[in-house]
């Protein structure tokens, strides 16, 4: 496995090339819960082409399951990240929007938030 110190700056790089990419709240959403506000996003291969990172995850685009989301390089672990509930009304939803790339989208719980889950 090579050092994660290496994988790390350089998945700290790619986020800083990476913008930021803003959701409005969806006209579908589901009843216990909505997308607000900013969402993150990392599209790794920027310029296009094939890709050296792959995503993986356990609750896809899924509010009412506390899921966690893999991030891989060459097939090494860099970076895991969790649902977590910013406020006790505010779910962060990380998930793979393709095969090389993640996105996190902010969700109202309608019923509230808990354990990395809208209720």
């Amino acid at each position: 496995m090579r050092p994660l110190t290496w994988h790390a700056a350089l998945f700290a790089l790619i986020l800083s090339l990476c913008s930021a990419a803003f959701l409005s709240p969806a006209q579908a959403a589901p009843p216990a819960a909505s997308p607000i506000g900013p969402s993150q996003s990392c599209q790794t291969d920027c310029g296009g082409g094939s890709s050296p990172y792959s995503c993986s995850e356990t609750d896809g685009y899924n509010p009412s399951v506390a899921g966690t989301l893999w991030y891989f390089y060459y097939g090494d672990l860099i970076a895991t990240y969790n649902d977590y509930c910013a406020t006790s009304t505010r779910l962060v939803e990380y998930w793979c929007n393709s095969a090389s790339t993640w996105t996190t989208t902010n969700f109202y719980c309608t019923y509230g938030c808990s354990g990395g889950r809208c209720l």
